[in-house]
Formats: C-alpha cells, sequence, structure tokens
C-alpha cells in the first residue's frame, strides 16, 4: 500500500511539474511571440489602418498599400497570407475586430475560399493561428475546425499554443523592417521578374463547391456589415484563359444574398502583350502589381467600386 502511495505522489509531482513548466514556458513564449513583428500578431495588437486587405498569396502580391494610401489618403495594411484560405481570413479579421474597426475591406477571393481543395490548401495550416487561441475566442473555434483533438491538446499543453511559430518569432525579432514581410511595405510583398510561359486555358482542378467555406465567407460578409465596414470582394488578374463558371455561380450567390458584386479583374490582362506583368500564371509582378493597384485606387477614390452596379473592370491601355 505505501509503495503505491509513492507511485501516485510520484505521479503527481511528475505531473505537477509538467504542468507548471508548460505554463511558464507557455507565458514566456507568450510574452516573446507578443513582440513579435508577424502579421498575425500585429492583427491581435496595434493594426490601426483605415483600409485593410485580405487574401492569399495573391492578395499579398497584387495590392500595394502606399499606392491605395497615396491615391485615397487612407492608411492601408496588406494582410494577405500565402497558402491560406477563407479560414484563415475570418480569423484574422477577427483578430482585429476584437480592437479596431476599419472604414474598408478589400477581400480578394480565389478558388481556395470556396471549392473543395487538398487538405494544404483546407484546414491543414490553421495551426499558425495557434498563438491566439487563448486570446481570442473567435480564432479559437476556427482553430478548432482542425478536428476535436485540437480542444483536448490545448486544454493539455498551454505551450502548444507556440510550437509552430518559433520561426516566425525569430525572423520576427531578428530581421529588419526592410526586409520583414509584415511590415516592410505594410505587409505587401512584391515580386521581381517575368513569366516565360504560355497563354493557356486555366487547369480546372476544383470542381466542388465547398459549404463549409461558403458558410465561412459569408460569415466574412455579415461581420463586415456589422461593423458597417465598406467591404471589397476582388480578383486580380491572372495571366490564363479561365474556364469553366466556378466564378460566375459564386458571385451569383453573394449578389443574391448581399448585393455585393465581385471586382472581377482575373482577365484584364489575359493578353499576350501584358504577359510582362507577370510572375507566372497567377501572380503579377511588381509592374503588374502596380498597374492593377491604380486601377483599385481610382475606383475607391471615387467611391465607384462601392456601387455594386459599377463593380466591374475594364482593360486599360
Amino acid at each position: 500500500m505505501k509503495a503505491f502511495c509513492k507511485i501516485l505522489l510520484g505521479a503527481a509531482v511528475i505531473t505537477a511539474g509538467f504542468l507548471a513548466a508548460d505554463r511558464l514556458g507557455a507565458r514566456l513564449a507568450g510574452h516573446i511571440y507578443a513582440g513579435s513583428r508577424t502579421k498575425l500578431e500585429y492583427a491581435a495588437e496595434g493594426c490601426d489602418e483605415q483600409l485593410l486587405i485580405f487574401g492569399y498569396s495573391r492578395a499579398q502580391h497584387h495590392y500595394a498599400p502606399e499606392i491605395l494610401s497615396e491615391a485615397t489618403g487612407m492608411s492601408v495594411y496588406n494582410f494577405g497570407t500565402g497558402g491560406q484560405n477563407i479560414y484563415y481570413h475570418y480569423a484574422l479579421l477577427n483578430a482585429v475586430l476584437a480592437h479596431h474597426t476599419p472604414e474598408t475591406v478589400i477581400l480578394e477571393l480565389g478558388h481556395i475560399d470556396y471549392m473543395q481543395t487538398p487538405s494544404r490548401f483546407d484546414r491543414d495550416k490553421l495551426g499558425k493561428l495557434a498563438p491566439l487561441y487563448y486570446r481570442n475566442d473567435s480564432v479559437a473555434s476556427v482553430i478548432r475546425l482542425c478536428g476535436p483533438e485540437e480542444r483536448y491538446k490545448f486544454a493539455l499543453s498551454h505551450l502548444y499554443a507556440y510550437n509552430s511559430t518559433a520561426w516566425d518569432i525569430l525572423y520576427g525579432k531578428l530581421s529588419p523592417d526592410s526586409d520583414n514581410s509584415a511590415f516592410g511595405h505594410n505587409g505587401y510583398v512584391p515580386i521581381d521578374g517575368q513569366y516565360d510561359g504560355a497563354l493557356k486555358e486555366a487547369t480546372d482542378d476544383y470542381t466542388l463547391f465547398d459549404a463549409s467555406k461558403i458558410a465561412c465567407l459569408e460569415r466574412f460578409i455579415e461581420r463586415c456589415r456589422e461593423r458597417e465596414i465598406d467591404l471589397i470582394i476582388a480578383i486580380s488578374p491572372a495571366y490564363h484563359i479561365r474556364t469553366g463558371d466556378r466564378v460566375e455561380r459564386i458571385a451569383e450567390r453573394i449578389y443574391s444574398r448581399y448585393g455585393i458584386e465581385i471586382l472581377d479583374c482575373e482577365q484584364l490582362l489575359a493578353r499576350l502583350e501584358y504577359a510582362d506583368c507577370f510572375k507566372d500564371e497567377l501572380h503579377m509582378n511588381r509592374k503588374g502589381a502596380e498597374f492593377y493597384t491604380r486601377l483599385i485606387a481610382r475606383r475607391l477614390k471615387q467611391s465607384g467600386i462601392r456601387n455594386p452596379e459599377e463593380a466591374h473592370c475594364e482593360r486599360q491601355p
């Protein structure tokens, strides 16, 4: 009996030591992360710009805040994040809204925001949101989309929230602002180089709509409406010939439910003479991004982009 009690006591001491070390480590990691210069931390603390941009890599590379700011007089930040979809964008929006309400939001809409995709473009990367798990209930609800086991992992270990962010912390601490994508260009990451491939039909790899993603997209829209934020949903230029009708179908759904017409510029530069505006089929280089951003800036300045009847893109000379 005494031996059994010793075993129980030893187990209790070890457990208590583990929990104490875990909580202490989490507090230390949280303190360090709070001072890191990452887009996620900036969304949670510090963001106060009037115009915010959300979306995947095409948002990150296609919208130049300096041009938008110069044309509109608004402060601008680009929260575009490569490889992430509407779940992540919705979480970032909620992180911002916990302390700040912007005047205008631009959402760069991609197929990974409403179509069924492989796991790497679905929920696999939502762990990047983990440092905000204990700080924002809306963000935590998005993280739990990864599966019910996530709730137990976070309950067992508070340090778990930081186990995938060590590189983000180190990079944010050591890199100068000019090299740090979170702050060097207000979140915008320009690309140099020129695409040398052929102009061809887009490969339609994803053919099924994703009800869960679409529901999240609609919650994104509704959150903006609740805060009376002017929301612009846009599709920036790509160097391919679009096939299928998925864009038209999601656009029709959004318009019928919310009266928002997507600013569809995907085919704006899909001509041979504009090849020098692209780095690859899906991403514009610096030249193309600046051209497109000036177009968006003119629309914002004229306020025409906020009128669903005028939300369209004309090719410019």
